[in-house]
């Protein structure tokens, strides 16, 4: 009778083993795709943040010919709140989305010199010249933070060189016209 019982206890242990093996083993298998689910999500959560910051600063800047207030990583323009119905902060569980008022500088030319010759009418085309001025012009930025690299790849893939760019740990997107565009 006493080795009947062991012989049960040691096939039930001999059971679990194997169904503790098999279960670990079936975990192991679903990882890369749990993973790259868990990606697909966290790209897609920044992409709609961007998005509905990007659109959402296009629209303000329309109507009033201004961009958003610039804002510390995560915090939501005070412009843009309703953009953003429920929520606090532009964080996700491995980035911030921030929004950036940028500047580049546009050559224009000056507005006397069409009644003007150039000072120096031999200079070379990319020096400055008295009927050129440099005219720094506004405009906005989506800033994404993240450890991630492949995040911050992502986000460029889909946008293009052409409007962002990555530097460090950020990734940038330029948004919208200028302001005399």
């Amino acid at each position: 009778m006493m080795r009947s019982i062991a012989r049960r206890r040691g096939a039930a242990t001999a059971d679990i083993v194997m169904a503790v093996a098999g279960i670990t083993l079936l975990i192991a298998a679903a990882m890369p795709t749990l993973r790259a689910r868990s990606f697909e999500a966290l790209v897609e959560d920044a992409a709609t943040d961007v998005e509905t910051l990007r659109s959402a600063s296009e629209e303000y800047f329309s109507t009033t010919r201004a961009w958003p207030t610039p804002m510390e990583p995560g915090d939501l323009p005070p412009e843009v709140t309703t953009a953003f119905p429920g929520r606090a902060s532009l964080s996700g569980p491995d980035y911030s989305v921030q929004w950036r008022r940028l500047e580049m500088l546009e050559t224009q030319e000056a507005p006397d010199a069409v009644n003007r010759r150039p000072a120096d009418a031999d200079a070379p085309p990319d020096s400055v010249r008295a009927d050129r001025l440099q005219v720094p012009i506004g405009i906005g930025g989506v800033v994404v933070r993240s450890a991630s690299g492949e995040l911050l790849a992502e986000l460029l893939a889909r946008y293009g060189a052409r409007a962002s760019f990555v530097r460090d740990s950020t990734w940038t997107l330029i948004v919208g016209v200028t302001p005399g565009g």
